[in-house]
């Protein structure tokens, strides 16, 4: 019974995987997940070709350095701190995506490691339940053997036993026209049937059973 009831919960569990394997929900939390990295993947990629060219431009020549450097020292002061303002809010926008997209790292590791962690339990919990499954398949089968031989023996014993009634009596010195009457042999016979099963012999239970007449 309880290996049944393990193999019932584990097919249960088999079939809830199944179905969430298998489902097409809009609303599912993996697939909204998966569009969300999508999108910052894009923004992603949209940042490193900006920095790229920003780069290349860096990377030019002295004059090129130079003219740019020059183009700030004729701004005005108020541009100048205008254009550093900006910077400083495009610094704080990047700090922010870098703890956000941190933050989304460590979330999806401990995800990743929640269901990893679930996916080897029910493995285990599976192969215990095949182990189980087959230690019982294989006691069946080994009794199998010994209740088709107890099955043939059956027949014969109650063959055996029906003359019991009488030739138990006459052994120990009783008429069997007299004490064993048919109604006798009939409850000797029924005596006899389940005490030769377990081994009594034929004299104990005779002794036994006129005892109680």
């Amino acid at each position: 019974d309880a290996v049944q009831l393990s193999i019932f919960e584990l097919r249960h569990k088999i079939t809830e995987l199944e179905a969430k394997l298998n489902t097409d929900n809009e609303g599912n939390e993996w697939k909204t997940r998966y569009e969300t990295q999508l999108e910052l993947n894009d923004q992603l990629e949209k940042q490193i070709v900006y920095l790229k060219e920003k780069m290349e431009k860096i990377r030019g020549n002295s004059s090129d350095r130079l003219s740019s450097i020059r183009v700030y020292e004729q701004m005005p002061v108020e541009s100048l701190n205008t254009l550093l303002k900006q910077l400083e809010k495009e610094k704080r926008t990047l700090e922010s995506q870098v703890k956000y997209y941190a933050l989304q790292l460590e979330q999806e590791s401990k995800a990743y490691q929640k269901i990893n962690n679930e996916r080897r339990t029910y493995l285990a919990e599976m192969s215990q339940g095949s182990g189980l499954h087959q230690v019982s398949k294989r006691q069946q089968m080994d009794q199998l053997p010994r209740m088709q031989e107890n099955l043939v023996k059956t027949p014969l014993l109650k063959e055996e036993l029906d003359p019991l009634g009488v030739s138990c009596l006459e052994t120990l010195g009783f008429s069997a026209a007299g004490m064993a009457g048919p109604e006798n042999r009939t409850c000797l016979g029924k005596a006899l049937w389940p005490a030769c099963l377990h081994g009594s012999s034929t004299l104990a239970v005779c002794q036994t059973h006129l005892k109680s007449l």
